[in-house]
């Protein structure tokens, strides 16, 4: 389990912070005066100079002067009709004021090639948001001059280690058949209840890796004829292992995965014969197969979601004990459940 969860760690931070080496930061002024000119500083250097539109927004990217990953605090100053933001490393002394009025926003904040921070101007203290990546659209959406931005901010998580959790049910049909072989009047369990439990690893929002346990409660069946009974119970371990692709729409992602179940089912069996009395067997067996399926996850906060996912699991493999038994049969399973997001 260490050893999985450092493997997590390095997925997910490689792909947050590995790729932007050739990426700038970015920032995103809004409610600034329409027409005024805004500008980026980094330590003592301007790095990039913008004019807002109409509503008064205005986007800055740096060019050249990049620090590389640092720590900054970011400052905002009002210079006559220019608004600059200054971010500037702790160790570097600040400009000299002069005739602007200056604002520190009181934080530190961790800048790298990748980061994006939109800056709203229409407070009297400036409203920062600071993403390393691009800027999820709801931070854009427009609001009244100076009125904070929407609390709803979350999209589906990405890159994000996301813990899940569920129940439902097992069809076991094709499980269960061969106990009641031909005869007559035999009574069958099909749906079945079965618990899930799993973790996926989303390299991006639309790419993960998926690890999946389910086990079903027993599957029964009893049937009877001219001097014999018997009943038989079936239980089924799945462990999955299976790629994702996420298509997300804001706080929901439809998804659908590929890849392989290794299937442990276990069958415990008595039979009563009146002219030789109760005989006790089992069998027991294992394998790999084909694993496919999808779902869909919506997010109700940042770090909390609810899910609903089907498969079908192709169950293969021998008899563990070395008995004739051998399985290679379809297994349906349709989960829902609650979904953690514990890292992004």
């Amino acid at each position: 389990m260490t050893v999985f969860r450092r493997a997590c760690v390095l997925a997910v931070l490689a792909v947050m912070f590995g790729s932007g080496a050739a990426a700038a930061q970015t920032v995103i002024v809004m409610n600034a005066p329409p027409g005024a000119t805004v500008e980026l500083a980094l330590n003592a250097q301007t790095v990039a100079t913008a004019t807002t539109d109409a509503m008064g927004d205005a986007t800055l990217k740096a060019s050249g002067g990049q620090p590389g990953d640092t720590d900054a605090r970011l400052f905002v100053e009002v210079c006559g009709d220019v608004r600059r933001v200054r971010l500037q490393a702790p160790a570097v002394p600040l400009p000299a004021q002069g005739a602007c009025t200056r604002q520190d926003v009181g934080s530190l904040f961790s800048v790298q090639a990748i980061t994006t921070f939109v800056v709203d101007l229409g407070a009297s203290t400036p409203l920062v948001r600071v993403r390393q990546g691009p800027a999820p659209a709801t931070w854009l959406v427009r609001t009244a001059p100076g009125a904070p931005l929407p609390e709803r901010l979350w999209e589906v998580p990405g890159p994000a280690l996301v813990l899940s959790g569920g129940g439902g049910l097992l069809n076991g049909l094709k499980l269960i058949e061969p106990q009641c072989g031909d005869v007559a009047g035999c009574t069958m369990g099909r749906f079945k209840p079965v618990y899930a439990g799993g973790a996926t690893v989303w390299l991006t929002r639309h790419i993960g890796v998926q690890g999946s346990y389910a086990r079903s409660t027993d599957i029964v069946a009893e049937g009877s004829g001219t001097g014999f009974r018997f009943t038989s119970a079936t239980r089924l371990e799945m462990l999955n292992v299976a790629a994702a692709i996420g298509v997300p729409v804001k706080v929901a992602r439809l998804y659908g995965i590929g890849g392989m179940t290794r299937h442990r089912a276990t069958t415990t069996a008595s039979e009563t014969v009146d002219a030789a009395g109760t005989q006790a067997f089992g069998q027991k067996t294992e394998g790999w197969g084909l694993l496919y399926g999808g779902g869909l996850e919506v997010w109700a906060t940042s770090r909390v979601g609810f899910y609903a996912e089907v498969t079908r699991a192709r169950l293969k493999g021998p008899d563990v004990n070395g008995g004739e038994a051998q399985l290679d049969i379809p297994a349906p399973v349709g989960v829902i459940g609650l979904r953690i997001s514990v890292l992004r």
